[in-house]
């Protein structure tokens, strides 16, 4: 494994040249910069059960399948107090799938208004499609949200050859079980290491891909942790405030083993062009 560095690096070119594929995550990466829906979503159904959950403590466990990472939030002490304060019991199977539910709802009728891809990322799907590149989707929401938006994303121009929701493999991220599912649709059981890029915007986009056995890109711009900045605008206090938060996460991400990041998408397309 590299040290995280750039991807218009000598390393990203060398390693462009063999892929066969890309495996892409979906919020946060191709759609929806800041990961803005599933915050929104997840903030209202934890209120309708009287909890106060903030943008921070959703976006800490982002990339998650949504069940999972509902159960992450409400592991966390301050939570997790809140809910025996209010409760005198701990959260059971029950009340985790109620706000699942709850999430789900949420989603369905924000979901398409938050679903506008990201910069390049129109860009990147077509170059790489018409230069003979798979491209795959994982993604935390379940089928069914995706089938609220689909219809939308595909005349947006996110086109792709397979997506694998959360709720259809038993082993969703961190571990593999979605990119092995692509892999298997492609006839690609057997596969060489630098074939296959996965492009995500969250640790456990990274935790995925390493359970495949395949480089992870990291996109900082429109990541859940950084997204909510720079759809704000380019003020001068936004700028410095990118600036610092930019190198904040990409510590993160190389502290994850993530090899290579990319500031926008228009990076990993640049890659590709000049390989």
């Amino acid at each position: 494994m590299y040290q995280i560095s750039r991807i218009t690096s000598r390393q990203g070119r060398e390693l462009s040249k063999g892929v066969r594929g890309v495996i892409f995550d979906l919020a946060g990466t191709l759609i929806d910069t800041g990961c803005q829906a599933p915050i929104h979503a997840m903030i209202s159904a934890f209120a309708k059960n009287r909890l106060v959950v903030t943008d921070e403590i959703v976006r800490a466990d982002m990339g998650l399948p949504k069940k999972a990472h509902i159960q992450a939030i409400l592991a966390k002490p301050d939570i997790l107090g809140q809910w025996k304060f209010i409760y005198n019991n701990p959260p059971s199977d029950i009340d985790i799938n109620r706000i699942y539910k709850s999430t789900n709802l949420n989603l369905k009728e924000i979901v398409e208004y938050y679903s506008k891809p990201t910069p390049y990322a129109v860009d990147l799907l077509h170059y790489l499609q018409t230069n003979g590149i798979w491209v795959g989707i994982t993604t935390g929401y379940s089928r069914e949200i995706i089938q609220a938006m689909s219809d939308l994303m595909h005349k947006q121009g996110i086109i792709y050859n397979t997506m694998v929701c959360a709720d259809e493999v038993t082993n969703p991220r961190p571990k593999a079980g979605m990119i092995f599912k692509i892999l298997k649709d492609w006839s690609l059981p057997n596969y060489y290491p630098n074939q296959i890029i996965k492009i995500g915007d969250t640790i456990a986009d990274i935790q995925e891909a390493h359970d495949a056995h395949i480089a992870s890109c990291q996109v900082i711009d429109t990541c859940s942790s950084l997204g909510h900045i720079t759809k704000s605008g380019s003020t001068n206090t936004n700028r410095k405030l990118l600036s610092s938060c930019r190198a904040k996460i990409i510590r993160e991400f190389d502290a994850a083993g993530s090899e290579f990041y990319c500031n926008k998408l228009n990076d990993v397309l640049e890659v590709f062009q000049r390989k």
